[in-house]
C-alpha cells in the first residue's frame, strides 16, 4: 500500500509547518499586544514552538474570542487541538489509506473497532480523536466558507478539513447518545464488512441497553434516524471537499480510497433508517423488518429498513 509520509505536513497534526513570526510596535502606546487578540495569537504560536500544546490551545482560543474571523487564530488553534491530543497521525493515515479490498479483510470499519474489543484506554483514545477533530472541523469550516480570512485560504486547509470531517463521521457512529463524547455511556455498535459495504449490528441493544437513564421514557427508535442524519450530514460535507482535493490538489494521501470509504459508509447507514417509507436496502420492500436483532426477511442483514420495535 502506497505511503507518502510527507502528507503528515498537510493533515491533522500540521506538525512541521513553519510558524508565523509576528513583529511590530504600537505607535500610539495606549494598548499593547499583550491586551489584544494579536497578543494571544503571538503567545499561542510561541507556546506551539515550545511544545506547550495545551497552553497554546488556551491562548489561541482567546485569540478566536477576540477575533473569530482571523484565519491564523483558527488554523493554529486547530493545530494545537491535535497536538495537545497527541494523536497518532501515522496510524490514522494507515487506516484511511486502505484500499477497498484491504478494508474488506478487516474485522470492522476503519478506526471504529469491533464491539467488545475496546478497552477503557481504547475508548478514551477514540474520544480524544473525536473531540479534537470536532474542534478542527469547527475552526477550519470558518476558513473554507470564507468567514475567517487572512493568511490561510481554503486551499490551504481543505485536506485537513476533509480528513477531520471523515473522522468525525466514522466516530460519530460511536457517539450514540450524541453528547459530543465517545464514552462508556454509548452503546458500541458493531459494523462489519458485508460484501462491498458494511452491516450495522446491535441497533436493538442501542435502543434497549444501558444507554438511557431512568426517567428517559421508552426507547425511541427515531434516535437511530437522528444518529444516521448526523453521520450523513458530515459525509455530505466531506464529499465535495474530497472531490476538490482529487481534482485540483492531488496530495500523496489516496483520497480516491477515502471517497470510496465515505460512499460505503453512506450506503450502509442509509439502509438503517427507521420507518421512513423508503426501500432503503433496495430489495423491493419498504420498512419490512422489525427492529429486534433478527434477520426477519432472510436477506442476510439484521434490522435494516425497519418499521417497528
Amino acid at each position: 500500500m502506497k505511503r507518502n509520509l510527507s502528507i503528515l505536513t498537510l493533515v491533522l497534526a500540521l506538525a512541521i509547518v513553519p510558524l508565523l513570526l509576528l513583529s511590530g510596535c504600537n505607535i500610539f502606546g495606549w494598548m499593547t499586544e499583550e491586551d489584544t487578540g494579536l497578543g494571544h495569537l503571538a503567545k499561542g504560536e510561541q507556546l506551539l514552538r515550545d511544545g506547550k500544546y495545551q497552553e497554546a490551545e488556551a491562548q489561541l482560543a482567546l485569540a478566536i474570542e477576540d477575533d473569530p474571523y482571523n484565519s491564523e487564530a483558527r488554523y493554529y488553534h486547530s493545530k494545537a487541538l491535535v497536538l495537545a491530543a497527541d494523536i497518532d497521525v501515522t496510524w490514522l493515515i494507515d487506516q484511511l489509506d486502505q484500499t477497498e479490498g484491504e478494508r474488506g479483510n478487516q474485522p470492522g470499519l476503519p478506526i471504529f473497532s469491533v464491539a467488545g474489543t475496546d478497552t477503557a484506554a481504547d475508548i478514551a483514545s477514540k474520544n480524544t480523536i473525536y473531540r479534537a477533530n470536532l474542534g478542527v472541523r469547527e475552526d477550519l469550516t470558518w476558513i473554507i466558507d470564507g468567514r475567517a480570512t487572512g493568511k490561510f485560504k481554503p486551499d490551504d486547509i481543505v485536506v485537513d478539513l476533509a480528513v477531520a470531517t471523515t473522522l468525525c463521521a466514522i466516530l460519530g457512529l460511536r457517539d450514540t447518545d450524541q453528547d459530543g463524547d465517545v464514552d462508556e455511556d454509548d452503546i458500541i455498535l458493531e459494523i462489519i464488512p458485508y460484501g462491498e459495504i458494511y452491516e450495522i449490528l446491535r441497533l436493538y441493544e442501542f435502543l434497549t441497553g444501558g444507554l438511557y437513564k431512568p426517567g428517559d421514557g421508552p426507547a425511541d427508535p427515531e434516535r437511530i434516524n437522528v444518529l444516521i442524519d448526523f453521520v450523513l450530514n458530515l459525509i455530505e460535507e466531506a464529499r465535495p471537499l474530497v472531490h476538490h482535493i482529487i481534482d485540483r490538489i492531488k496530495p500523496g494521501l489516496n483520497f480516491e480510497e477515502i471517497e470510496n470509504l465515505i460512499d460505503d459508509i453512506e450506503r450502509t447507514v442509509k439502509m438503517y433508517y427507521y420507518n421512513d417509507g423508503l426501500d432503503n436496502d433496495d430489495d423491493g420492500e419498504v420498512d419490512e423488518e422489525t427492529l429486534d436483532g433478527i434477520d426477519n426477511d432472510g436477506d442476510g442483514l439484521t434490522d435494516e429498513d425497519t418499521d417497528h420495535i
